[in-house]
């Protein structure tokens, strides 16, 4: 009888929690939630798009850089004069942007003079003491003229710092004290070098890097006891040195390489190779240095050339001209990192800011959100 009883009331409980599932009004259980997902569905890909700020004409973004001393908070360089309009301050060439209040500041009291098509701002890089570098073809920024690359210190107003270069400066890094930087030049003060230069960041010591003149630099990276630098204006290669000769790395590319990155250990380069430079292995846009060549990374390939790449949270990201894709490491295949609602034309870049992911699209300065 008391068998009988509590098999009774177990029915009970058991109707009673089925009963509330079904009530009409009343939420599921998150755990229910979880099993309610329709197959295939993604919950992390990023279904909605919110515009920043609109450039318009020629007015573009080169560079996302984010704050070390505030992770929500990036400057943004390019070219764009007078775009009061676009970021709602007045300024030229480099602009900040505050990520918790989606506000945009002006820079210090720096204008730069970028009239001209040829006159722009490449990068921003913040030293381990603060002070900010500057690298461009831009033509004077008060009270320095003709600048390429510069430098102001972190209480400062003014940058008060260039070197007499024949080339833009495309990228910066610090690396054991000192300031490197490499771009299109192939001359300092009407004397030829190499594209990478060293600075020591007391700024009283210039030096080469590498003792063989190589073509003008666009990316560079410090991996495993060695510089290695993208090619600006030569297909086919990545060249490294150790503080000697620069070599190609590998059995190189044929095609562009538009960005590399340091990710989880390893080395990364995209652009736009389909093969090494002779032909004879096939390579994907985004390729992996396994300390002797590049390798395939994924079984499949981006739907067309790469031009930024991006790691947050354990994924590597790549950037195409319109479409942005993550690397799925257990599946090694290359995902959309996008719903099907959002659709781009004529990306640029992507930088995860402060958690979430920002990019540069034909002009425009947008927010993506899951």
């Amino acid at each position: 009888m008391k068998l009988l009883k509590l098999i009774f009331v177990i029915i009970v409980v058991l109707s009673f929690q089925f009963c509330k599932k079904s009530e009409p009004g009343k939420p599921i259980p998150i755990s229910d939630k979880q099993t309610h997902i329709p197959p295939g569905y993604d919950p992390s890909l990023y279904r909605n798009k919110v515009i920043r700020a609109n450039l318009t004409g020629y007015d573009r973004v080169n560079d996302i850089v984010v704050d070390s001393t505030d992770n929500s908070k990036v400057y943004l360089v390019g070219y764009f004069d007078d775009s009061v309009y676009s970021f709602s301050v007045s300024t030229t060439g480099i602009v900040r942007f505050n990520s918790n209040g989606n506000n945009f500041t002006a820079y210090s009291n720096c204008f730069f003079d970028i009239s001209s098509l040829s006159n722009e701002i490449y990068t921003l890089f913040q030293s381990s003491n603060g002070d900010h570098y500057l690298g461009g073809n831009f033509y004077s920024a008060t009270p320095i003229s003709n600048l390429k690359f510069a430098r102001k210190t972190p209480t400062g107003s003014i940058f008060t710092y260039t070197l007499d270069l024949n080339g833009g400066v495309r990228s910066v890094r610090e690396q054991g004290g000192n300031i490197y930087f490499c771009g299109d030049f192939i001359q300092v003060n009407q004397a030829y070098c190499t594209p990478i230069l060293s600075l020591s960041t007391n700024n009283t010591a210039l030096n080469q890097v590498g003792g063989l003149n190589t073509s003008t630099a666009k990316r560079m990276e410090y991996f495993n006891s060695a510089w290695y630098i993208t090619s600006q204006n030569a297909t086919g290669y990545v060249v490294s040195s150790n503080g000697g000769l620069w070599a190609i790395v590998g059995t190189g590319f044929n095609g562009y390489c538009n960005d590399m990155i340091q990710a989880d250990g390893k080395l990364f380069c995209g652009g736009s190779m389909t093969s090494n430079r002779n032909n004879s292995m096939p390579r994907n846009y985004v390729n992996e240095f396994n300390g002797t060549d590049w390798v395939k990374v994924g079984a499949n390939n981006l739907s067309s050339q790469c031009l930024d790449l991006e790691y947050y949270n354990g994924k590597l990201y790549a950037c195409t001209y319109n479409s942005i894709s993550y690397y799925d490491s257990a599946s090694n295949t290359w995902k959309n990192a996008c719903g099907s609602g959002i659709a781009f034309n004529n990306l640029s870049k992507i930088k995860f800011i402060n958690g979430k992911l920002y990019g540069v699209e034909n002009g425009s300065f947008f927010e993506l959100t899951v």
